[in-house]
């Protein structure tokens, strides 16, 4: 998919929301703002009809919701009172103009070009009913949807994105819209999640606002949440920053300009810098009080601000007993302007390699596995990501390892710097160990450690160990070196 990323003048929007079914109005409409996609909802049977004014020419759209099928896997995390299971993906049938297409929500995916339109699915409320954390409020319909015109872009360009020398998915840790937060109560995760070590890595305003939110000066007793609201009523709220860490003048009525620095990541829930396991910068967005994915957003800034000419995307989290197929879809990865994919390569664990965008694999015995997802363009760059797979012993469903790996620096790593690596890792049979990934010997590792590259390339670094059942454990990332 290739990220657009144009200015286009004179934009205005004009709708009605009408039930096939019924000749009333319906109220449909969530989010409403000039230069921002169109948020509304949906029943099956029922319409919503779209006229945008692009430099004084109407374009007139009319979307219908024909159905929709939920995809759940087994996944025996939960507590027995929770369903042993959770939903991974839905496919949803719309039409643009009577023209059909199917869309997908899920982890990782961004919005389809169709039709004259860019059109995403937010959720469902069958999906976020089901969870017993973090529901999406006010959501009143079956699906809700955003879309605007093809050529526009997600949302203003003046979004920027939060992390300074970042890349996407860099460290293992990484929760995106409607993931399931391992491993947690049943939360499908609403807002972005980017792993880090804590204390290194610059945070910065994403948005020109007012700061209505503030954790200075002593902290907020939870996770220091940080809230910018924007002249147009959109609120964007971080969280886990250590309160030492944020820039003093960071403080509640005070004005804020986009790229502003607020401080650096970090570490801090329930009050204390106790997120150990986890640590990781989130950030949301919200309007009206209801949750709005931030991920199409972040994206494009990300695309903006870095320029990567390719993202891999394995797909964050999967869950399975012996036996489920799952399939390897590498169709979210996205390319710059003006890239093309030349193959998909998938490593898996058992030492097999399959090309495709899409390949099914069995899931064998019980362990937590990385598998390895790389994008070759033709140019010759490439990028490397984890989907990471969790095989439950169903005699004993909960006694698999859990933990993340992590790197510092993440960018402008060059021959011969020092790289910090840190593990998270907990419930172990054994030692840990890590391959760096430049045929260097793998070695025994505690928390953290350090090595430096002799040469330029992209490295999967992978740490190895036993679960307390003796089932192996592996958690992969990448590392890039430059000249």
């Amino acid at each position: 998919m290739i990220i657009r990323i144009l200015f286009i003048a004179s934009i205005t929007l004009l709708l009605s929301c009408t039930a096939d079914k019924s000749k009333g109005v319906v109220d449909c409409i969530i989010m409403d703002i000039p230069d921002y996609p169109l948020v509304f909802e949906l029943n099956r049977g029922e319409s919503i009809h779209i006229t945008r004014i692009k430099n004084g020419i109407p374009l007139n759209k009319k979307i219908s919701l024909i159905s929709y099928k939920i995809l759940s896997e087994n996944n025996l995390w939960f507590k027995d009172s929770v369903e042993s299971s959770n939903y991974y993906s839905a496919r949803i049938v719309i039409t643009v103009d009577e023209m059909p297409i199917v869309l997908k929500c899920r982890p990782y995916e961004l919005p389809i070009v169709f039709n004259g339109l860019r059109i995403y699915v937010e959720a469902l409320s069958e999906w976020n009913e089901s969870a017993d954390y973090s529901k999406i409020n006010k959501m009143r319909k079956e699906v809700r949807f955003s879309a605007c015109l093809t050529d526009e872009t997600w949302g203003d360009t003046s979004i920027v994105y939060p992390i300074d020398g970042y890349r996407f998915c860099a460290n293992s840790y990484n929760n995106t819209w409607s993931s399931l937060a391992p491993y947690n109560a049943k939360y499908y995760h609403r807002g972005e999640d980017m792993g880090a070590i804590p204390s290194l890595l610059n945070v910065r305003a994403c948005a020109a606002g007012s700061i209505e939110k503030s954790p200075l000066p002593s902290g907020d007793g939870r996770s220091n949440s940080f809230l910018i609201k924007m002249k147009n009523g959109i609120e964007l709220r971080y969280g886990h920053m250590d309160i030492d860490d944020f820039v003093p003048g960071m403080l509640k009525g005070n004005n804020i300009h986009s790229g502003e620095l607020i401080g650096l990541t970090g570490m801090t829930w329930n009050g204390d810098t106790n997120q150990k396991l986890d640590p990781h910068l989130h950030i949301e967005m919200m309007y009206d009080s209801t949750d709005i994915s931030f991920y199409p957003f972040l994206v494009e800034a990300y695309m903006r601000k870095y320029k990567d000419a390719v993202v891999a995307i394995a797909g964050g989290y999967r869950f399975a007993i012996p036996g489920d197929t799952i399939l390897l879809d590498a169709s979210r990865s996205f390319t710059a302007k003006g890239k093309r994919v030349q193959y998909y390569l998938w490593k898996l664990h058992d030492g097999k390699q399959l090309y495709g965008s899409n390949v099914s694999i069995i899931a064998a015995a019980p362990g937590l596995y990385s598998e390895e997802l790389n994008v070759v363009l033709t140019d010759g760059s490439v990028d490397k990501d984890f989907l990471q797979l969790r095989v439950f012993d169903i005699e004993i469903p909960k006694k698999i390892s859990q933990g993340w790996l992590y790197h510092y620096p993440i960018r402008n790593i060059h021959v011969g710097d020092t790289v910090l690596f840190k593990q998270t890792l907990i419930d172990l049979s054994d030692k840990v160990t890590i391959d760096f990934g430049d045929y260097s010997k793998r070695i025994s590792m505690n928390s953290t450690i350090k090595h430096a590259y002799l040469k330029p390339g992209n490295y999967t670094v992978e740490v190895n160990s036993f679960g307390q059942m003796n089932e192996p454990i592996s958690i992969k990332t990448e590392v890039v070196v430059e000249n």
